[in-house]
């Protein structure tokens, strides 16, 4: 019977068909059963699958055990979990991924990472038993809740994915019992990624100078000559290579690496092109005249032919196979006209980790010196097309597919940023500088000496982003902004800058020799975002390779490269035989009959390959047609110099800016000038006999700055004479490409560089300083603008480190010296060579190891400050690069190679100092009625201080800029200049208003600081003139005006010579009295000029006449004296010079005098009562004792007029007439008895009251207007002595005048000019007084009448004038702008009546004399005027408050003239409450009209009566 076999090689279980119909190798169910892979007949043949059985291995003396994977790992038995198991039939070894971490249940979309899991993959053979373990490690990243499904076994490469890691794969056959594997670099499916561009520069230490310095690695190494015939440096006679392969080639360097694998990485940015122009593009020679002869440049060929490649290394090169298993580095090559990439050469391990002299090579680059020679291979498409590896980022599912990795249900990519924070410019190049932060590094100047970014260009440029295995980002912007950023002197803008031509910098300022090229600046701002890895948005955070660290993260982006976007490519430079700015057929005296004015057109001459670069337009032409246009469009680059009339002598740049000319008719010579007044040929044309083509250009715009020049040089009064022709350049227009191409540039790195720089730190790599008890700390700079000299930069002393097993170690013996401290921007502060005097530091200190101020077991160092430096507006001004050479002996490290460590100056805050500290918080009056002209003028200029304390004078003050804000109320038109001039430009300001004012140093750029202090200033009334001086008296114990037996006056002037006795004096100031006596006395009296400079007094004179002696035992004469005063004696601000100015020449001014007069007993030695002095002899009650002053306010405008009587700013004479009294009683008794509850602390009892208001009658020979009587009642009767707690009542007369500007109601002319200020010595009363306190000098009868105890000593201590004055409006810097009042709700006709009735409605005015109230308001802002019941009628007012007791208003302290605090004529008695209340009550009346405006006059003080 015949057999039927099937096999089921398919290993495919298929239910969906009829048994009869399945396909051979199919089978329709199966159960326990598996499909034979054997190698003989029976493949495909179903087997019974055998079922589980423990694991066994054999321990020990032949001992068979279960294997327990954790035992194995030395970890408690049940640690770790199975999450992913593989078998492999070929081998019959079994693969287990295990591990004892399980992920947080609630950390999605966020993952973690733990540095101690215990992470394994282990092998089982089922056939011996035998266990190997292949990788361990927390790296491996394992959860048990990411089981592992996908894993698969190619050859001898072991694949899996867990969609919790990238995909990974290892060799099995090199597992070395967990030992190879030890990173993610080498377990990752992707490769890792070289970012970084080959350098194409390195350090020179074989040519002079002897100090090694970095050159370009492009050479020309096969001309023995330079150009100018200086040897060349380089010159290598036995080079091998070809000389002329790279002349004509613009070719490109890359490289990339091949791995154990066999597989290569992606390939690494390509460098810029190595070209350097021959001669170093200078036209040398006759190259200018062959260059427009033949339309061509010939030296603008590449001279070089030897390139050393600096490939940067990822690890050490000795270490690169091992880190990341690398066999080859392939060198890359790539011409600009090709799309093709070729390969040079592939250098192994073995060559690579070896230097030139055999040694070990532990650098992280590798030297391959190319030398012309041809690539070997061309590298297929798809390795060409190639730029990132398309392997997931995370996969779920895995498969093997036609001997191929399959990945099912992956994320393919990262999620980039949408933005980065950055702005871009283009600039010179920058010095070479390789600081700390590489992402600071500036090489180009250096590594591509003649490249240069193009200008009247727009450049879009953009970021990449690549994680560790090169999976990159889309091309990255910056966000939309309009502002820009000005930073080190550089104006940034978004990341699409425009780059104009340059403008024409001047004669004599074009030094072509000294200008590097330009390159495009990125300024980074904000640092690209650490934030966790979110599995959700596909976000991967930032890479952290640290294994060790909570924060591992081997997925996140990890470099970056720039890329641009120029879609303005191809473009011709035109070079021609001169360029005229004229008609060829007009002479230049025949000019004026040209078509067209010079500066209008131009005409150039196009020959050879010009006609091709300037094509005619040929479309929709006739037959013949003659003349034709282009539409090319011309930038001149280069113009003969222009002298008018004469002939070029030169050529020179020429700057278009954005002006491009037109070809507006192009013909041959002789169909161009048809109507010309001489026929070819012209001297202007070159080889005009041939008959060239010649265009006519349109000049467009053209003239006078900011417009560019005319282009092209005059022609002359011939048409056939030589003429020098000069080459001449044009520019055209480029090419608009229609590809949105960004292209790779060589600027690459890693993003924790990047980052870096986004802010600024003083912390510095390398180093370290010495910390506490003999600890270590960070590298601290500690320099800042308030360093003064002599201190040190760092706190501590420093010293220099290097690595060792990732740790900065000190070197035990070393020698540091201190080379060169420049800032970034190129001024150097110190080297060797530098004298004292100039440089900013002192030569490096070393304190050698345990030596007794250096507690270390290591030698360190520190740096002392010469000179201080402030901290400057320039960025790169404050980044200081100390240039080091360090040799470490003890380990030997360095070899004194130069080491820069970059650091930053410290800023310190600013400060202001104008107004002064003590002034700061006053406010700024700013006067009212500024005219038009004058709202642009200054209200004040603002001064202040940087921080550099240790500074010039000169330097503390640059760099500040002055706002202000916060301005309340609202006012746009108060403003600041940033130089801290504030204007008010409205001119409608009034009142009050609060601000902030801020000043920050560094111009306000990048790390300013600021300084903000709250300000007032006070709107509304012209200010005096600042020499007037001002001095409010506020004390009995400051200086007085007169004391005692004293005439005085004050004055005001601008010629001292004549202002004490010129005409005319009041007749009662000068000698009086006929009586010998008298006459005496009186001639010192007289004021005299004298007394004005140097001393305030001029003249004393002690009678000697002993019927003037007072009753003192022994008896004392008493002294007459005279003393004349100006401003500065008062207000000690004013200059004390004799010439000053104090004349009133703006504003209002005022005047208070204060008259007082306190009361002593009289003496009488006939008079004794036991207990009692002798000769003390006291008044009967209700007794009146006083004294009278007669006093005088004289001006005149000039001092060539008469002196007259002053007028106040409402028009009144001013005149000091008045009298006080003071009746209060301590004692209880008398007629004011019933008042002497009150207390020393009451201002009645200090001051009294009015009780006449204009005039006193007092002194007999002078005018009852001009005087001023003070008198007191005694306290107390008959012969009664005071007890300690007791005094004396005291009668003080207050009285005020404002004058000058009328600027309240402007009705009343200026009086401005010269003033001054008279009051006699006091007389005794002249009504008939029972008693007398002093002496008269006019009559020597009755003197037992006023010949006093201790007279002449009490009359200098018990009366007194003060006198205060100054500014009306702004009395002291610290008043307020408004003061508060109460009125009556009420008022009267009549004065009288209207001053009995109570002030109680709260008021604000700005006047604090209420004398010269003008306004009331409702409020202290002064906004909304007061016109309560006013009707024309009299109101009274009193001050609002007296609080705070210690200090009062200014108004109720200085305002109220000593007024009644009742109405006029009321009885002073004790019943009303209002005496006790004090000061705040004291009262005016005066007359309002319905808009609340006092009538100019009218205000008067209430007067009060003794009862």
């Amino acid at each position: 019977m015949a057999e039927v076999k099937n096999a089921f090689i398919k290993s495919k279980m298929n239910k969906d068909l009829d048994s009869r119909l399945l396909p051979s190798g199919e089978y329709r169910d199966g159960q326990n059963i598996q499909v034979s892979k054997s190698e003989g007949e029976d493949v495909g043949a179903l087997e019974n699958a055998v079922g589980n059985l423990p694991a066994e291995t054999t321990s020990g003396a032949n001992d068979v055990d279960n294997v327990d994977f954790s035992v194995l790992s030395g970890l408690s038995t049940g640690t770790l979990k199975s999450i992913g198991v593989y078998a492999d039939t070929n081998t019959s070894n079994i693969f287990v991924f295990l591990t004892d971490f399980t992920e947080q249940p609630d950390i999605y979309p966020s993952v973690s990472y733990s540095p101690d899991a215990n992470n394994y993959i282990y092998s089982y053979n089922t056939l011996n038993g035998n266990v190997t373990k292949i990788v361990q490690g927390p790296f491996l990243n394992f959860s048990t809740s990411n089981p592992i499904y996908g894993i698969n076994l190619l050859e001898e490469l072991l694949f899996w994915t867990d969609n919790r890691n990238q995909p990974r794969s290892i060799d099995i056959s090199i597992s070395a019992n967990g030992t190879y594997y030890t990173s993610e670099d080498l377990i990752s499916v992707a490769t890792y990624n070289p970012y970084q561009a080959i350098d194409l520069y390195y350090q020179d230490t074989t040519t002079t100078p002897a100090t090694p310095y970095y050159v370009t690695s492009m050479q020309d190494v096969t001309s023995p000559t330079f150009p100018n015939g200086v040897a060349n440096t380089y010159y290598n006679p036995n080079w091998p290579g070809d000389p002329d392969y790279l002349e004509n080639k613009f070719v490109t360097f890359s490289y990339r690496f091949k791995f154990r694998s066999g597989e290569y990485s992606i390939m690494a940015p390509f460098t810029q092109e190595a070209f350097v122009p021959k001669q170093d593009g200078y036209f040398l020679n006759e190259d200018e005249d062959s260059a427009y002869r033949s339309t061509i440049v010939d030296f603008m060929a590449n001279k070089v032919n030897s390139v050393g490649l600096y490939i940067p290394l990822p690890f050490a090169a000795n270490d690169l196979s091992n880190s990341l298993n690398v066999e080859e580095i392939e060198i890359l090559y790539k011409e600009s006209d090709s799309l093709t990439i070729k390969a040079l050469d592939s250098v192994t391990f073995d060559v690579f980790s070896k230097l030139e002299n055999g040694n070990t090579n532990n650098t992280l680059k590798y030297l391959y010196d190319y030398q012309s020679r041809k690539p070997y291979k061309t590298l297929p498409e798809s390795e060409i097309i190639r730029v990132y590896d398309k392997v997931p980022v995370r996969a779920f599912g895995q498969e093997v597919i036609g001997n191929r990795i399959v990945y099912s249900n992956f994320q393919d990519k990262h999620t980039p940023p949408a933005t980065i924070d950055y702005d871009v410019a283009v600039t010179p190049k920058d010095e070479f500088l390789q600081p700390t932060d590489k992402a600071l590094w500036t090489t180009s100047a250096i590594e591509y000496p003649m490249h240069n970014v193009k200008q009247n260009r727009n450049y879009q440029v953009g970021f990449i982003l690549s994680d560790r295995y090169g999976r990159q980002s889309t091309t990255i912007l910056s966000p939309i902004n309009t502002e820009l950023k000005t930073q080190d002197g550089i104006t940034y803008g978004g990341s699409t800058f425009y780059h104009p031509y340059k403008v024409n910098p001047g004669a004599g300022n074009n030094d072509i020799n000294s200008w590097p090229g330009d390159s495009l600046k990125i300024l980074f701002n904000t640092a690209i975002d650490d934030g966790d890895v979110n599995l959700q948005t596909g976000w991967p955070g930032l890479y952290n390779g640290d294994a060790s660290n909570i924060n591992y993260n081997p997925l996140g982006w990890y470099s970056y490269k720039i890329v641009v976007k120029q879609t303005e490519q191809e473009y011709y430079n035109v070079y021609l035989p001169g360029i005229l700015n004229d008609y060829p057929d007009f002479t230049s005296s025949g000019r004026s009959d040209a078509p067209d004015a010079q500066g209008t057109i131009a005409h150039i001459t196009l020959l050879s390959d010009n006609v091709n670069k300037v094509p005619r337009d040929l479309t929709e032409v006739g037959p013949e047609q003659l003349q034709y246009r282009s539409d090319v469009r011309l930038f001149g680059r280069v113009t003969p110099n222009f002298n008018l009339n004469t002939a070029p002598t030169h050529n020179e740049p020429y700057y278009p800016i954005d002006n491009a000319m037109t070809a507006v008719s192009i013909s041959e010579q002789n169909n161009m000038f048809l109507i010309a007044t001489r026929a070819a040929p012209y001297n202007t044309i070159y080889q005009t006999d041939s008959d060239p083509y010649i265009a006519r250009l349109s000049q467009n715009r053209v003239g006078a700055a900011p417009l560019p020049n005319a282009i092209g040089s005059s022609s002359v009064n011939s048409l056939t004479s030589a003429y020098k022709i000069v080459l001449g350049v044009f520019e055209t227009a480029p090419v608009e490409s229609l590809l949105e191409i960004f292209w790779e540039t060589s600027t690459s790195g890693i993003i924790s560089e990047l980052n870096a720089v986004a802010g600024i730190s003083t912390s510095a790599d390398g180093w370290i300083q010495s910390g506490a008890s003999g600890q270590t700390q960070d590298f601290v700079f500690n320099q800042s603008e308030a360093s003064i000299a002599g201190e040190m930069i760092t706190t501590t002393p420093f010293a220099p480190t290097y690595q060792e097993n990732f740790v900065s170690v000190p070197f035990i013996d070393s020698d540091v010296v201190l080379l060169e401290v420049k800032r970034a921007s190129g001024q150097i502060l110190y080297n060797s060579g530098m004298s004292s005097l100039n440089r900013y530091f002192n030569p490096i200190i070393k304190i050698v190891k345990g030596t007794g101020t250096n507690p270390q077991g290591f030698d360190t160092y520190n740096v002392q400050i010469n000179k201080p430096l402030v901290f400057s507006e320039e960025p790169t001004d404050n980044r200081l690069l100390f240039k080091f050479s360090i040799t470490g002996t003890n380990p030997v490290k360095e070899t004194g190679l130069p080491v820069t460590l970059p650091l930053t100056l410290i800023n310190k805050p600013p400060s202001i100092t104008y107004p002064t500290p003590a002034n700061i918080g006053l406010p700024i009056s700013v006067p009212g009625g500024r005219n038009p002209e004058d709202l642009e003028n200054p209200i004040i200029t603002f001064q202040g201080l940087n921080g550099a304390l240790g500074s010039s004078t000169q330097e503390q003050t640059v760099g500040l800029v002055w706002s202000i804000s916060n301005v309340l109320p609202a006012l746009s038109s108060l403003e600041i200049s940033a130089d801290g001039v504030l204007t008010e430009t409205s001119g409608n300001a009034n009142g009050k208003y609060s601000f902030d004012l801020t000043v920050k140093d560094t111009n306000a750029n990048t790390g300013a600081l600021s300084f903000t202090q709250p300000m007032n200033a006070i709107f509304g009334q012209e200010q005096i003139s600042p020499n007037f001086g001002s001095f409010v008296s506020q004390s009995y114990t400051s200086k007085t005006f007169s004391k005692g037996m004293e005439s005085a006056g004050l004055y005001w002037s601008a010629d001292y010579s004549s202002v004490v006795d010129s005409s005319p004096v009041p007749g009662d100031m000068v000698n009086i009295g006929t009586g010998p006596n008298a006459r005496s006395i009186n001639q010192d009296v007289t004021l005299s000029n004298s007394g004005l400079i140097g001393s305030s007094i001029n003249a004393e004179r002690k009678n000697d006449n002993s019927s003037f002696l007072d009753g003192s035992n022994p008896q004392q004469p008493y002294v007459l004296k005279n003393s004349n005063y100006k401003p500065s004696y008062f207000d000690t601000s004013l200059a004390v010079d004799s010439n000053t100015d104090s004349t009133l020449k703006n504003g209002t001014a005022y005047v208070k005098l204060d008259f007082q007069y306190k009361s002593w007993p009289k003496y009488d030695p006939t008079y004794s009562t036991p207990g009692y002095s002798v000769g003390e002899v006291y008044p009967n009650c209700g007794t009146q004792l006083g004294v009278a002053w007669s006093a005088y306010m004289q001006y005149r405008p000039d001092s060539t007029t008469d002196w007259i009587t002053a007028v106040d700013v409402e028009g009144r004479d001013i005149r000091f007439g008045s009298s006080g009294v003071n009746i209060l009683d301590l004692g209880g008794q008398g007629s004011a008895g019933a008042l002497g509850q009150f207390t020393s602390s009451n201002s009645y009892l200090a001051q009294g009251f009015l009780n006449n208001s204009t005039e006193s009658g007092a002194i007999a020979n002078a005018s009852n207007e001009d005087t001023v009587l003070a008198t007191s009642e005694w306290v107390g009767c008959g012969q009664q002595n005071l007890n300690s707690s007791q005094s004396p009542p005291t009668t003080v007369v207050s009285k005020v005048f404002a004058f000058g500007k009328d600027q309240s109601y402007q009705t009343n002319s200026d009086k401005f000019g010269e003033y001054r200020l008279l009051v006699k010595y006091p007389q005794k009363d002249a009504t008939s007084f029972e008693w007398r306190m002093i002496p008269s000098t006019t009559s020597t009868s009755s003197m037992q009448d006023f010949v006093l105890y201790r007279g002449s000593q009490l009359t200098d201590q018990n009366i007194k004038v003060r006198v205060s004055f100054g500014d009306f409006y702004y009395p002291t810097p610290s008043v307020d702008s408004s003061f508060g009042y109460k009125i009556a709700i009420n008022g009267s006709a009549n004065y009288e009546i209207a001053s009995q009735i109570r002030p109680t409605v709260e008021v604000w005015a700005r006047e604090w004399s209420m004398e010269y109230v003008t306004q009331f308001y409702t409020d202290s802002n002064l906004s909304t005027p007061y016109v309560g019941t006013f009707d024309g009628n009299y109101y009274s007012y009193s001050p609002l408050t007296q609080l705070p007791s210690n200090n009062p208003p200014f108004n109720t302290l200085n305002g109220s003239e000593t007024a009644s605090p009742l109405g006029i004529g009321s009885d002073i008695v004790a019943s009303d409450n209002l005496v006790r209340d004090g000061i705040v009550n004291r009262r005016f009346v005066a007359r309002f009209n319905g808009d609340g405006l006092k009538y100019s006059q009218s205000a008067r003080p209430c007067t009060g009566n003794t009862q």
